[in-house]
């Protein structure tokens, strides 16, 4: 797995600027919880280099953004400017980010303890929120199995959905597989099955107390109670967006607005939820 030079496939240079204001980070009301918030379209105008790049501390007005290390090749990893695979054309977001196989958007150091630094993550037994949206142009019919979320390395976290192997290969199911003080390593399926192909889908991943969701377009298919405790913490790397090729992970697709909450809910607990907004909103 090779590291790319991202600049080598940037396509949209800029957003333009012109007579005052044009775009913001629309407001959120959980930005304090917030680490991790990728839009996948460049906005020069709030200060973006890459149509990659974190802004979770740009929206929460205090803490440092995260630096991606992309890796995998340019057909990998790279900005998607495909009609129709790109979520907020009416908020001018110009692309997607795409990615596919052994394309990565970097990892995070995981914690030991709390407080964290900012480019670090600490989960222990506070709640949390990873969601975003999606656009799957692969169904899972064969190697790679599964469209990653978080994982660290060592599997004290992992969140993503794919494919087990007795159900149609076009349908999908939501896991979380945590290592913690109470349960060790478990796995926590969605019970729906619902074809997501080709078409642009909010996932989200969520952790209230003991109570464990999977969320789908807004529809919680995952209810589980059962105890957890606090999630291991030795200090390993989190990948962001990748699993690993060992286990066929890698599911060809475009993501959007991509973030992660640690420190809250939400308010991801009912039967259903109402899906997020652009993580940046034009006004012209």
């Amino acid at each position: 797995m090779g590291l790319f030079t991202p600049y080598s496939f940037l396509q949209q240079k800029a957003v333009a600027a012109g007579g005052g204001a044009q775009f913001q980070f629309r407001t959120d009301a959980y930005a304090s919880a917030l680490k991790l918030a990728i839009p996948g379209a460049l906005f020069t105008e709030l200060g973006m280099s890459n149509y990659y790049d974190d802004v979770h501390a740009d929206i929460a007005g205090t803490g440092t953004n995260i630096a991606a290390t992309p890796t995998g090749s340019a057909s990998e990893f790279y900005e998607d400017t495909t009609a129709g695979q790109i979520k907020w054309p009416d908020e001018q977001y110009a692309s997607s980010m795409f990615l596919e196989e052994a394309g990565c958007w970097g990892s995070v150091q995981q914690a030991t303890s709390s407080p964290p630094a900012d480019d670090q993550f600490y989960f222990g037994s506070l709640n949390w929120v990873i969601e975003g949206w999606y656009y799957l142009t692969d169904t899972f019919t064969r190697p790679p199995y599964w469209k990653v979320g978080i994982r660290h390395i060592n599997y004290d976290i992992n969140l993503d959905f794919g494919f087990p192997s007795s159900l149609n290969p076009a349908q999908f199911r939501g896991r979380m597989v945590l290592d913690t003080s109470t349960t060790g390593e478990t796995q926590y399926f969605a019970s729906d099955q619902t074809n997501l192909t080709n078409q642009w889908v909010h996932v989200a991943w969520v952790r209230s107390g003991n109570n464990k969701y999977f969320y789908y377009n807004g529809t919680r298919y995952m209810n589980n109670t059962a105890s957890i405790g606090s999630i291991d913490a030795n200090g390993a790397f989190i990948r962001i967006l990748r699993g690993e090729n060992t286990t066929n992970d890698g599911t060809s697709g475009a993501i959007q607005d991509f973030r992660v909450y640690i420190g809250t809910d939400k308010g991801y607990t009912g039967a259903t939820i109402t899906t997020p907004d652009s993580i940046v909103e034009y006004i012209g």
